[in-house]
Formats: structure tokens, sequence, C-alpha cells
């Protein structure tokens, strides 16, 4: 499915999306990180940071949203949580 579709999904179902087609296969984007970001969580359920130490993340190319392989994930919930809460 697109990126599109692909993210009403998962923001209905409260899950993540991934492509492997982007090789993304490792990790997952969030749709509904803090201000509006993906957040990006790899498939051990570990957020990815930011050198400044805050969570990373996403900002999809318009190659990104050519792709049609795009797929729902689950994801651990906790781990975005965690990760927010150790830099508050």
């Amino acid at each position: 499915m697109n990126i599109v579709e692909a993210t009403k999904k998962a923001l209905k179902e409260d899950k993540a999306i991934s492509s492997y087609k982007s090789n993304f296969n490792t990790v997952y984007f969030v749709p509904k990180g803090t201000g509006n970001l993906w957040l990006i969580v790899d498939s051990e359920n570990h957020v990815a940071m930011s050198e400044y130490g805050w969570p990373a993340s996403w900002n999809p190319k318009a190659t990104d949203f050519l792709n049609e392989d795009w797929q729902i994930v689950d994801y651990d919930k906790t781990a975005i949580k965690n990760a927010i809460d150790g830099v508050s």
C-alpha cells in the first residue's frame, strides 16, 4: 500500500509503518510522535536517538511517497514513552 494509506491505517490501529523497497525493513516509523514527528523504532524496539539526546525523527523523501510496499507493523509502545521520559 502507499504511504498515505499505511499512515491512516497505522494511526487508526495505533501501529507503525515499514517499507522493504526503501530498505527500512529493520526500522519502524511511528506517525504520531511528539510535535508531529515520525519517530524511529528499530526491530529490537529501541528508539533511535539524535546526537542531542532526543528521539530521532524521520522526514520522508519524495521517493518514499511513491513506494507502494508500505505495511503496518506492531511496535513496543513503551519504547517511545521510555525514550521521551528519559529526556524530560
